[in-house]
């Protein structure tokens, strides 16, 4: 009776299931084909089997508070109180009667038309207008006729066998009864709802829980008798049949409430079609992760120490789409995982370039620092992309990476035509961002020494007298 959930996503109903590694899976860790079948596992590779949606709803027995609420809100409750209010309005003459019994039908209409849209997916409370009301009317009258026939059959064995036998008939109708009330309302054939193959069939696919159903039921029926009790004798007769008209329509609209949602919850065992998504109608947000169904893979793998698996999957991904950023930090954090800080390095110099080679500088800026947290001392495979991007940097405020960047730019790239510019900059950094006025001095005064023919000569002469004054 438990709900199974993924192994990698805890919170998260499973979808589907691997028999051979005992793994399950919700619906965004395995990727699909066209057809929303899973093609394989990503461990063993062995097809998975389907788990039932109704697995991806909240079982009844969870949010069983939740039942009490639904007549309490506007639409439903605004029905139960007029309703009340008319039903007292009569007195018990035939035509009075007549008026109470008209009432009766109205509200067990829609107490049918909350059983099959909660069936349907729909838990927000049905709102009320002609439609619900008008169409099917025959349902209520279905079910007096189907009441009425278990209740004769159980008097014919009372009178024919004896109480004993009469006991027995009366407990297994009992049982019954929900059933005949949930397939009334998927089939709307009183046959149907009589048919005891049919009925047997409901039971046994839903389970043990249908047992657990019939028994909140009951309470539910008692429960309702008790409360009328209360108030019988100490108010008059008029609110008195308001009062318990209003406490047996909100007790059966929790019952038809309950019934429906059943439906919902075993709709793929019963062979029944829902409108609304099982993923998504009754829990709210999970901890599933929208990516891209092959990282899942990836992370899966990872995750089972199939680490080399990992890498040539990854490898694969990137060699498709070098655009797919997320395949790309995968890939550096398994190199980091894997203590492989040369291939960290040789794989994170190839994604600065690809981006500056298909001009996304942008999210090269953006992807920088997390590089720089796994290895500080990271440096782009070019002069002109460790300028461009220090001074991105710069405009960010990310002035030590910004300098760190420029740092030894002529010992590493000496043939480079843009180390002047580029060295400027630092000194500007050093001397307005970082206050390190000595360091920012010591580097105009190397300029001004190794490029003495530089069109920048001016300018650093200028900054340099700035920095001079200042100290």
């Amino acid at each position: 009776m438990n709900q199974i959930t993924c192994k990698y996503h805890p919170q998260s109903p499973a979808r589907w299931s691997c028999s051979a590694c005992h793994i399950n899976y919700c619906k965004s860790c395995v990727p699909e084909n066209d057809s929303g079948r899973p093609q394989y596992c990503a461990v063993c590779k062995n097809k998975l089997h389907y788990v039932s949606s109704g697995n991806s709803i909240k079982p009844f027995w969870q949010i069983s508070g939740k039942f009490f609420l639904y007549p309490l809100n506007l639409y439903p409750l605004s029905l139960l109180i007029i309703l009340a209010i008319l039903y007292a309005q009569f007195d018990p003459t035939l035509m009075g009667r007549l008026i109470q019994f008209a009432i009766s039908i109205v509200f067990m209409k829609y107490a049918y038309a909350v059983l099959e849209d909660t069936a349907l997916g729909h838990l927000k409370p049905l709102p009320i207008n002609s439609k619900v009301i008008n169409d099917e009317l025959d349902l209520p009258f279905k079910q007096i006729i189907l009441t009425f026939a278990i209740s004769s059959a159980n008097i014919y064995v009372f009178n024919q066998f004896g109480y004993a036998a009469f006991s027995v008939t009366a407990i297994i109708t009992s049982v019954a009864f929900p059933a005949n009330v949930m397939v009334l309302a998927m089939e709307h054939s009183f046959f149907a709802a009589f048919n005891p193959i049919l009925i047997i069939s409901v039971i046994k696919r839903i389970g043990p829980p249908y047992f657990l159903l019939t028994f909140l039921l009951l309470i539910l029926l008692s429960a309702s008798g008790s409360v009328m009790n209360m108030f019988h004798g100490s108010v008059s007769y008029s609110t008195y049949i308001a009062i318990s008209s209003f406490i047996n329509m909100y007790f059966t609209l929790i019952m038809f409430h309950l019934m429906g949602y059943v439906l919902y919850q075993y709709h793929d065992e019963l062979g029944y079609n829902i409108e609304v998504n099982s993923d998504d109608a009754a829990n709210g947000k999970s901890d599933e992760v929208a990516v891209n169904p092959e990282l899942r893979e990836v992370e899966i793998l990872i995750q089972e120490g199939k680490t080399e698996e990992a890498n040539t999957k990854l490898a694969l991904l990137i060699k498709e789409n070098p655009a797919n950023h997320d395949a790309q930090m995968h890939n550096l954090q398994l190199q980091k995982l894997l203590g492989n800080m040369e291939s960290y390095d040789k794989y994170a110099k190839k994604y600065i370039s690809y981006l500056f080679s298909s001009q996304q500088v942008t999210l090269a800026v953006k992807t920088l620092p997390t590089i720089l947290l796994t290895k500080p001392s990271f440096k782009p495979a070019n002069a002109n992309e460790r300028f461009e991007l220090a001074q991105l940097l710069k405009q960010n405020g990310q002035s030590k990476a910004a300098v760190s960047l420029i740092n030894n730019l002529h010992i590493d790239f000496p043939e480079f035509d843009k180390i002047p510019e580029a060295y400027l900059l630092a000194s500007k950094i050093l001397c307005e961002q970082l206050g390190n006025d000595k360091q920012a001095k010591s580097i105009l005064q190397f300029l001004l020494q190794k490029f003495p023919n530089s069109h920048l000569q001016s300018e650093i002469k200028d900054y340099l007298e700035v920095i001079n004054n200042l100290n």
